[in-house]
């Protein structure tokens, strides 16, 4: 049911990594929490499809939903801290700050035929030891959630994007 309900510690949403989740953990969970099965594939979209960032563009979840979603959960966000295109073979090296610890690295490549594809980190460190990446000449220190993970593509996708290199 979407009717309005108190948000309270007890709520089964308060604090959820929600982008960490496969589409059915979302659905049990958001039922869990009183609301409607189909709000949890409106959900999914947003986060991994629009790539949506902000609970007031997300309309379509309903204004009780959002102000909900907005109190209990805070949206995945890796913060760009630089940017730097290699002259060597033009891949281009992201550096990301990460809300619980050290930076990390993703690197987005033009392969051959002009398709594009990234290295992304898993961890907060890397024992492949890339030359061109620091994360990887780093010892492992963490893990990086599953929404840590997808939100490297998510940065990248909205980057080209406004660049008019992607979708």
């Amino acid at each position: 049911m979407d009717a309005p309900t108190d948000h309270s510690p007890a709520d089964p949403i308060a604090g959820a990594d929600l982008a960490s989740l496969p589409r059915p953990a979302l659905q049990a969970l958001l039922e869990a929490a009183g609301e409607r099965r189909f709000r949890a594939d409106q959900l999914f979209r947003w986060l991994h499809v629009r790539m949506g960032r902000d609970w007031a563009q997300m309309t379509d979840l309903g204004k009780h939903l959002r102000g909900r979603l907005q109190a209990a959960c805070p949206l995945p966000g890796l913060t760009v801290l630089r940017d730097a295109k290699s002259a060597l073979d033009g891949s281009r090296k992201l550096v990301l700050a990460t809300a619980g610890g050290p930076a990390i690295e993703t690197v987005i490549m033009t392969m051959a035929g002009g398709h594009m594809t990234q290295c992304l980190s898993s961890q907060i460190g890397c024992r492949m030891g890339c030359d061109f990446c620091a994360t990887g000449r780093m010892p492992i220190r963490a893990d990086l959630s599953a929404g840590e993970i997808v939100e490297q593509v998510a940065v990248a996708c909205r980057l080209l994007a406004g660049e008019g290199q992607a979708r």
